[in-house]
């Protein structure tokens, strides 16, 4: 049983239309998400490639500053480890066997310190080391240690050196 109330009838064709309005439209969107995902993936893909090179840079990064303060802990364990400088060398390559290409060298230097704490650097090696120090003053010993390493990128990535050099540095004083 139809009702014949004018303003149902408007409403129910109303509804009916918009109802049809609605279905067209959606079949109409249906390819625009992928239109929108075919131009953005280029940029997204860049961007996730500059978050995995810059990734792979602080990582290296991270690894050449580690072995350098290996190879500084090593040395500032004894006067006799200070002096062995290929040990130190040794000890920061062998920290970092994943980064290709690390260089280490290793030195030491005395000072001498007062009863204030001013240092006054006596030299590097065993030459600056067998200066003595004033009466009242002591000797410290220092170890440091440089360590380097060189790696190209994945892409080429624009804006990034390639190769790109990243370097360490550590000093620490010697137990005695």
């Amino acid at each position: 049983m139809k009702t014949t109330d004018p303003v149902k009838v408007v409403l129910r064709s109303w509804k009916k239309g918009l109802a049809a309005r609605l279905g067209e439209a959606k079949k109409s969107e249906r390819g625009s998400s992928l239109v929108e995902l075919a131009l953005l993936l280029p940029l997204l893909t860049l961007m996730l490639l500059g978050v995995v090179e810059i990734g792979r840079i602080f990582y290296v990064s991270i690894e050449v500053n580690n072995a350098a303060r290996a190879g500084a802990a090593y040395g500032a364990q004894s006067n006799i480890t200070a002096g062995d400088t290929a040990g130190m060398a040794r000890i920061a390559q062998d920290d970092a066997p994943d980064v290709p290409g690390l260089k280490a060298s290793a030195s030491y230097y005395c000072a001498c310190s007062t009863d204030t704490g001013t240092l006054t650097n006596l030299g590097s090696g065993t030459a600056g080391c067998e200066d003595t120090c004033p009466s009242g003053d002591h000797e410290i010993i220092f170890v440091e240690v440089y360590t380097s390493a060189s790696f190209t990128t994945l892409s080429g990535f624009p804006g990034l050196p390639t190769p790109f050099t990243t370097y360490g540095k550590a000093v620490m004083r010697v137990s005695q």
